[in-house]
């Protein structure tokens, strides 16, 4: 399947980062981490959490991590299929994906999500999934908008 990059705006990442309280020991992925803009922003936030990038382009890989190393972040960016990549080694999972995407991940950020954890969207919903709270970026309706899935423990992660 493929995922069109677009990277993540930064009015939606100030609000990530406003939202998120993520104690020590939190493992943190972007499914799709393009280049490397949502890694470099948790980086810059957290020093005490893993922070990792997935990402299949090549040259978006190569791109991130360059950037990443000039300015000394932390997170580690792995190439490979965000749709094999095993979710349950993290705490919090990110993805600015397509509704087909996230249509097919659905059972999985279900299992997911029973398990604790939290998965965050932006802009799109997960088909068939009823988003734990919904925070609005901007005036754009039914747009800009961070879609934050979890069943029990969601407050471990969010400041909401």
């Amino acid at each position: 399947m493929y995922i069109p990059y677009y990277p993540s705006n930064w009015e939606a990442l100030k609000k990530l980062v406003k939202i998120l309280n993520l104690p020590a020991g939190t493992r943190f992925i972007d499914l799709g981490s393009g280049g490397g803009r949502v890694l470099a922003v948790i980086s810059k936030e957290y020093d005490d959490i893993e922070i990792y990038g997935i990402e299949k382009n090549p040259y978006l890989v190569e791109a991130s991590r360059r950037y990443l190393n000039r300015y000394g972040l932390k997170a580690k960016v792995i190439q490979g299929d965000l749709f094999s990549t095993d979710l349950s080694k993290f705490d919090v999972v990110y993805g600015y994906l397509t509704v087909d995407a996230l249509k097919s991940l659905r059972d999985r950020i279900n299992r997911f999500i029973d398990s604790g954890k939290i998965f965050i969207t932006l802009d799109f919903k997960v088909p068939g999934l009823k988003p734990a709270y919904i925070v609005k970026i901007d005036s754009w309706p039914e747009r800009h908008r961070l879609n934050i899935y979890g069943k029990r423990g969601i407050e471990r992660y969010i400041n909401i």
